[in-house]
């Protein structure tokens, strides 16, 4: 369940990066990629193709992190998990509101942030 969640929420925060065509077929994941998608194997082929290559981007970007880097994005997620929905909504539509460039700004700068010892 735990993983579940993790790959759920990187399909909904990553679209940055290029992957295959759209439609992918669950037999062209790698096998490590069938791993961590293995609760979603029999509704696959149902989803929609963007929502199929959004999570296949955030399944490459999982797999090539390094255990400090997956450490820190699932405590991000249960920080995430844990806000109110009023919070997550106001966080959502300020998003919504940035440019492209400043997205891309707030995402260089959280990817250059140290992964903290404790979080508070």
């Amino acid at each position: 369940m735990k993983r579940w969640l993790i790959v759920m929420g990187w399909a909904l925060a990553l679209t940055a990066w290029a992957g295959p065509p759209p439609g992918i077929p669950w037999e062209q994941l790698s096998p490590e990629q069938q791993e961590l998608l293995e609760p979603l194997q029999p509704r696959w082929q149902y989803l929609p193709p963007e929502r199929q290559r959004r999570i296949w981007q955030g399944t490459r970007r999982w797999l090539n992190m390094t255990p400090d880097e997956r450490l820190q994005m699932r405590e991000n997620w249960r920080r995430w998990q844990q806000m109110d929905p009023e919070r997550r909504e106001r966080i959502r539509e300020r998003w919504r509101q940035l440019s492209p460039e400043e997205r891309w700004e707030l995402r260089q700068r959280f990817r250059q942030t140290p992964v903290p010892d404790r979080w508070e």
